[in-house]
């Protein structure tokens, strides 16, 4: 069985998701998650994941769920994380009712991802997310080396030569 965890994509609403899983002894339950970098979280999952979980209340929290839409409370929890090979054990989430999870800039800072999205005649064709710093670090340089210096290292004109594809995500 193919695992849904990890996969970055785009909904018909053009909202970005992260595929992931919460997880503990008992069993691991997958969840979508909406990537809001405006987010001040972390994480925001759903009581219903959180309590799958057994994920024990830290405290009590009372948030902004944005756009003016007044506030709602919440709980700090601390829970286990999968996101493909990426595990996150003991991570302080936010606890909210409702059927919407969040990932924040905060969270993807914390864990060290890249993320790169290919938005292409309008919708995604692709995606990448990972927590792999030697992969992060040469697309850096590549773009440097483009960017700053016009100096087309990957000669991203040319097909791979080991499987012939183009260069989309």
């Amino acid at each position: 069985m193919e695992r849904k965890s990890g996969k970055l994509s785009i909904d018909d609403e053009g909202k970005l998701i992260l595929t992931g899983e919460v997880f503990d002894g008992h069993g691991s339950y997958d969840f979508n998650a909406y990537v809001d970098t405006g987010s001040i979280f972390g994480i925001i999952l759903t009581q219903e994941l959180a309590d799958a979980v057994c994920a024990k209340v830290k405290g009590e929290v009372v948030i902004s769920t944005g756009a003016g839409s007044g506030q709602t409370r919440g709980q700090i929890r601390n829970a286990n994380l999968r996101f493909g090979d990426l595990v996150i054990e003991n991570y302080q989430i936010t606890v909210v009712q409702g059927d919407r999870n969040l990932i924040g800039i905060k969270f993807l800072q914390d864990v060290g991802v890249g993320m790169l999205v290919d938005f292409h005649k309008g919708k995604t064709m692709g995606g990448l997310i990972t927590s792999e710093r030697k992969l992060v670090r040469s697309l850096g340089k590549t773009a440097h080396c483009f960017l700053e210096h016009k100096n087309d290292m990957a000669k991203s004109h040319e097909p791979c030569p080991t499987c012939g594809q183009q260069g989309e995500l």
